[in-house]
C-alpha cells in the first residue's frame, strides 16, 4: 500500500480534499503493523508526486493514482478499464532470474507463456488500454540454458506482445534543446530478447538513483534504483502524451499508436544500430512524441489508424523535399498467441499471429524494409522481412527528394478470433502508423482494390487479372515478392475501359506475392498466393 497521506500526495499544500490516493487492498486492521510499503509509495511518487519537494515531482502531477498489491492484477486491471476508463498502468514486480531458475524454471526465461497470453488478450479486448511494466533487475545475472550467454532474462508479461515493457537508464545526458548526449543502460537491467526473437524491452526509461516519497514518514523522501523506477517514469510521462493528444484530437489514441508513437520517437543508443535486446527501440523522448502530435495535427506529419482487411494492402504517398531523416513505423494489437510450454526451451517460433507487413519505396522504385533482430544472432539488428515484431520502423538517414509510397499488406490470413471459435470472427487487423520527416506533403491514403479482380487466388499456373482504367495512360503490371523483387513487369497500353491480362505463374516460387497495376497517378494492389 502506498502512504496516501504523504504530503506529496494530498491536493493542495494545506491537505484540503484530501488524497489523490486510493488504496483498494487495503485492510484497517493492517494499521498497527505498518500497512505501508516504501517500494509502492515511491513508485507512485514518480508516476504523481505534486512537487511539494520540487525534486521529488512526479511525471504527471494533477493526475489520481488506485492502488493494487501484485495479486488478482489481471482481474482488477479489467475492473478499472471497464468501469473507470482506465488507460495506464504501471506493474512494478515480475519474476527475478534468481527465482525461477531456483525452482527450475530456466525454460520460463524468454518465453510466450499463459501470462503473456493473458495480458495480449486483456490489450486486445481492451485496445485503449496500456500495460507499462518494468524489465527486471537481473542485468548482471546470468545462468545456464539461456538462448544467448548473458541475455534472455525476461519472463511472463514481460513477453507479452502487447504491453510496454521498460528498461533502465544511468541517468542519461540530455542538452538544454533536449537533445541526448549520453545514454547509458544500468548495468541492473534486465535483457532480451524473447526466445522468438522480438525486441524485448520495448523502451527505456530512466530509473536510477530517482528522488521519490517513502513511506516512513509523511514528509519522507529516498533515492532509488531499478527498473521499478524506471517504468513508472515511462508510465507517467505516457499519460501526458495521451492528454495532450486528447486536447488536441478531443479522443484518446489507441494503446497501439501511444505505443508506436513512443517507440517511433525514441533517441537510439548513440549507436545509430537500431533496436536492441537492451534498450529496445531506445530512451523514451517525450518531448520528441508531443512534438510529433502536434505535427500531426497541423498536417505535418502522419499518426493515424486504420483498418487492414485480408487481402487488401494499403497504401500512403507522401512528398520529401529534403535529406533530413524519415522514418515509418506501423504498430499493432495483435491477437493472443498460443502459449509455448516447457518441453521446447528457447523456442523459436513465433508468436505472431497477424504479421503485418511496412515496406517504403522511394522515387527511384527502391524498397526500404524495417528493423528486425537479426535472426541468426539476435543482439543486433538488421533490415528485411520482419516475422516476430507487431511494431515495424523503418529509417531513410539521408532520403532523396521526391515522392515515396508507403505499402502495408500482410501475410497468411488475418484472424480476431484467438484462442476460441468466435462468432464475430473477421479477416481484419486493426493498426497505427506513424510518419515523420522534414518537409513532408503529404497525400491521401489509398486503399481502392474494388476495381480489381484477381483469380484463381491461390494460383498454381495461371493468374487472370481484370481491372477498371481510370484513365487512357498506359498502365505498368508487377507482381513483388515479399523481398521487394520484381519478378514480372508488363506495360498494357490505355484507352480502353478495362484492362486484363494474365501472367503463367507456373515458374515462381511458390509464396505471397504483391500484384501492383499503376496507371497515372493511380496505384492499386493486391496480395496473391502461387501455389
Amino acid at each position: 500500500n502506498v502512504l496516501y497521506n504523504h504530503f506529496e500526495f494530498y491536493y493542495n499544500e494545506f491537505g484540503e480534499f484530501g488524497t489523490r490516493v486510493t488504496n483498494v487492498d487495503y485492510d484497517p486492521s493492517w494499521e498497527y503493523n505498518d500497512p505501508y510499503d516504501d517500494h509502492a509509495t515511491h513508485v507512485t511518487g514518480t508516476i504523481i508526486a505534486k512537487g511539494d519537494d520540487p525534486a521529488a515531482k512526479g511525471m504527471a502531477p494533477y493526475a489520481t493514482a488506485v492502488s493494487y498489491n501484485w495479486s488478482g492484477d489481471s482481474s482488477e486491471v479489467l475492473d478499472e478499464v471497464e468501469n473507470n476508463g482506465l488507460l495506464i498502468s504501471n506493474h512494478s514486480y515480475g519474476t527475478s532470474v534468481d527465482i525461477a531458475v531456483g525452482l527450475g524454471y530456466e525454460w520460463l526465461m524468454g518465453k510466450y507463456s499463459d501470462d503473456s497470453q493473458l495480458w495480449d488478450i486483456i490489450h486486445f479486448n481492451n485496445p485503449f488500454y496500456l500495460q507499462v511494466t518494468s524489465a527486471g533487475n537481473d542485468g548482471t545475472v546470468n545462468y545456464s540454458g539461456a538462448s544467448y550467454n548473458g541475455y534472455d532474462k525476461l519472463t511472463r508479461s514481460t513477453v507479452s506482445k502487447n504491453n510496454l515493457v521498460v528498461a533502465n537508464a544511468q541517468d542519461p545526458g540530455i542538452s538544454t534543446s533536449g537533445e541526448l548526449t549520453a545514454l547509458n543502460i544500468n548495468s541492473s537491467s534486465s535483457q532480451g530478447p524473447t526466445d522468438d526473437g522480438r525486441i524485448k524491452p520495448d523502451i527505456t526509461g530512466n530509473g536510477t538513483s530517482l528522488y521519490s516519497p517513502i513511506d516512513t514518514d509523511i514528509d519522507a523522501y529516498q533515492r532509488k534504483t531499478g527498473t521499478s523506477m524506471s517504468s513508472p517514469n515511462v508510465a507517467g510521462s505516457v499519460l501526458l502524451l495521451q492528454q495532450y493528444y486528447n486536447s488536441l484530437n478531443s479522443s484518446f489514441m489507441k494503446s497501439a499508436t501511444l505505443k508506436g508513437l513512443v517507440c517511433h520517437t525514441a533517441d537510439d543508443n548513440l549507436n545509430g544500430n537500431g533496436p536492441d535486446p537492451i534498450y529496445g527501440w531506445g530512451l523514451l523522448n517525450v518531448k520528441k512524441s508531443a512534438e510529433t502530435i502536434l505535427d500531426a495535427f497541423n498536417n505535418n506529419a502522419i499518426l493515424s489508424e486504420h483498418t487492414l482487411e485480408d487481402s487488401v494492402v494499403f497504401t500512403s504517398t507522401f512528398s520529401v523535399s529534403s535529406g533530413s531523416p524519415l522514418s515509418a513505423t506501423i504498430c499493432w494489437t495483435d491477437p493472443a498467441g498460443f502459449p509455448q510450454g516447457s518441453s521446447n526451451p528457447n523456442n523459436t517460433t513465433p508468436v505472431l499471429v497477424n504479421d503485418l507487413d511496412i515496406v517504403v519505396t522511394g522515387p527511384d522504385g527502391t524498397n526500404y524494409y524495417p528493423w528486425m533482430l537479426n535472426p541468426s544472432s539476435p543482439l543486433y539488428a538488421i533490415k528485411g522481412n520482419n516475422i516476430v515484431d507487431n511494431i515495424e520502423n523503418i529509417d531513410i538517414d539521408t532520403p532523396s527528394s521526391g515522392t515515396y509510397t508507403i505499402t502495408v499488406s500482410n501475410k497468411g490470413q488475418l484472424t480476431n478470433g484467438y484462442p476460441v471459435i468466435n462468432p464475430n470472427y473477421e479477416e481484419v487487423q486493426n493498426f497505427s502508423l506513424i510518419v515523420t520527416g522534414s518537409n513532408l506533403s503529404l497525400g491521401t491514403p489509398n486503399l481502392d482494390v474494388s476495381s480489381l479482380q484477381v483469380w484463381p487466388n491461390p494460383a498454381k499456373e495461371m493468374l487472370h487479372f481484370k481491372f477498371a482504367s481510370t484513365s487512357n495512360a498506359n498502365c505498368l503490371v508487377q507482381l513483388v515478392d515479399l523481398q521487394g523483387r520484381t519478378v514480372y513487369t508488363k506495360n498494357m497500353l490505355g484507352g480502353t475501359a478495362v484492362i486484363q491480362g494474365q501472367l503463367n505463374t507456373s515458374n515462381y516460387a511458390k509464396g505471397v506475392y504483391i500484384l501492383s497495376l499503376k496507371q497515372g497517378s493511380k496505384n492499386t494492389f493486391k496480395k496473391v498466393i502461387i501455389q
